[in-house]
């Protein structure tokens, strides 16, 4: 039987994680585990500055498919979590 949608071993959702320098407010490429940042849709992207949360368009902008720019300058050792959805 065909499987129907992505296959068993591709994930549904992906994680990036970035240790921020001092006043950083892009974050794309490879982040702390080697892992390149993508996403479909910016409207599927949840980010978190050191766990907290961040309001899309408030906080940051996710528009490219490929980078993340926050409102505000991250501070020196700031753990940015990015969290993308794939759509179906």
């Amino acid at each position: 039987m065909p499987y129907i949608g992505k296959a068993p071993n591709q994930g549904i959702r992906n994680r990036f994680v970035y240790q921020a320098t001092a006043g950083q407010t892009t974050f794309s490429g490879s982040d702390s585990n080697a892992l390149t940042l993508t996403y479909a849709d910016g409207e599927y992207v949840d980010v978190y500055q050191n766990g907290i949360l961040l309001k899309p368009a408030t906080d940051y902008t996710a528009t490219s498919g490929t980078t993340v720019v926050l409102t505000t300058g991250a501070s020196a050792n700031d753990v940015v979590e990015i969290v993308a959805y794939d759509t179906f």
